[in-house]
């Protein structure tokens, strides 16, 4: 029986959402999908661009620009404007707390500045009450999931320095984030941002 429920509750956490191709970063082509941040057991893909030299600064300071909403074709329908602007707040929250642990926190450019941009496409709602009574059957099975684009670049110069679009799926490994309607789709954004640092850190 538990293998049963754990099949039927993967295949629904597998939400219709794309890697986002919108007019938000440009030069899109240039970035190419990157299996090695793929996450274990989550349905997620990353393509990535991380230009040669990116962390060569010693960086000291960020701006984080406001997170907008790019809508892609075929968007999931059960989001509204509420929905696009919660998520949009928490995501911004995210990245300025996670960058602000590590550089200072700024409104305009200077050396040793990044400037942060960041976009949300899409997000696949879940609905809490399903997953209570997905627990019969021993895990949830309405998973949710977020698609979005970020890049960091030079905030003096404007080279962009990593960029990458993503779309995470919810699993139900993730269990406590089951229970909230976008618990999933905040957990894919903390981890874009933890992404996001590893990268421009590599070689700190």
């Amino acid at each position: 029986m538990f293998k049963s429920a754990l099949l039927l509750a993967l295949t629904a956490s597998c939400a219709n959402l794309e890697v986002p191709r919108t007019n938000f970063l440009a030069d899109r082509d240039a970035l190419t999908p990157s299996e090695a941040h793929d996450v274990t057991f989550i349905p997620d893909a990353v393509e990535l661009q991380v230009t040669p030299g990116a962390t060569a600064t010693r960086w000291e300071r960020v701006i984080v620009d406001p997170v907008v909403w790019t809508t892609v074709p075929d968007s999931h329908p059960d989001l509204d404007g509420d929905d696009r602007a919660e998520l949009i707040a928490d995501f911004e929250r995210y990245l300025r707390e996670d960058f602000g642990d590590r550089y200072e926190l700024v409104d305009l450019a200077g050396p040793a500045t990044l400037r942060v941009r960041a976009s949300l496409s899409d997000a696949n709602p879940q609905w809490p009450l399903s997953n209570v009574l997905g627990l019969l059957l021993l895990v949830p099975w309405d998973m949710g999931g977020i698609a979005g684009e970020v890049e960091l670049v030079d905030a003096s110069s404007g080279e962009r320095l990593v960029a990458f679009a993503a779309h995470r799926d919810g699993t139900p490994f993730l269990i406590f984030e089951a229970f909230t309607r976008f618990g999933q789709a905040r957990h894919g954004m903390q981890k874009w941002t933890s992404l996001l640092l590893e990268l421009v850190e590599a070689d700190a």
